[in-house]
């Protein structure tokens, strides 16, 4: 009997962790990762911290996706001079978006990711925009089991462009820059 509890258990452990092969789509179009606005790297900076603000995301969602997306994030601003200017921009709650290149389980991948946004002043009313993701994460199953039952498994990916002009296209958009779309796969 000891020995039939033990398999039963071992057998429930096994069947609560899922893992998929993550795979991706082609992506032969390339996004900008960084882009010129017509502003001094202050006043940009100024600018950036309203576009950021929770009750703006809330309003304007920025478009990670071609698809589901419902995050906020928070931007955490440092000052290295009066041209340099660096965003941390981090998730402050479940933050997840269905990934445009990445598939996980035959549908396109719950993603994460951090970022930073870097201003450097060029001109005297220009600023070049540069932004870096940190992070990026795809779930790709879950394991069982945690102090709260099962939980998601994250695997770290490469970014795919699509992410960085994102961010760039939400602050341009935010300006009124008009800017070229973002470059989707599948034009999504």
């Amino acid at each position: 009997m000891k020995y039939v509890s033990l398999f039963i258990f071992i057998l429930c452990l096994a069947s609560c962790t899922s893992n998929y092969k993550i795979r991706t789509q082609s992506n032969n179009v390339v996004n900008k990762t960084e882009f010129s606005f017509p502003y001094s790297a202050e006043n940009l900076s100024s600018k950036l911290e309203r576009i950021f603000s929770i009750q703006n995301q809330i309003e304007n969602k920025i478009p990670l996706s071609s698809s589901f997306h419902n995050g906020i994030y928070i931007a955490k601003v440092t000052k290295f001079n009066s041209e340099t200017y660096q965003f941390d921009v981090n998730t402050i709650s479940s933050n997840f978006w269905k990934s445009d290149f990445y598939i996980v389980n035959g549908e396109k991948a719950k993603t994460r990711g951090k970022f930073q946004i870097f201003l450097t002043q060029t001109g005297v009313q220009s600023t070049n925009v540069k932004v870096k993701v940190t992070l990026l994460q795809v779930i790709n199953g879950v394991e069982c089991c945690g102090p709260h039952g099962r939980y998601s498994r994250y695997t770290d990916v490469a970014p795919t462009t699509i992410e960085e002009y994102a961010f760039l296209f939400f602050i341009g958009e935010q300006l009124g820059v008009k800017m070229n779309p973002i470059n989707r796969l599948n034009k999504g």
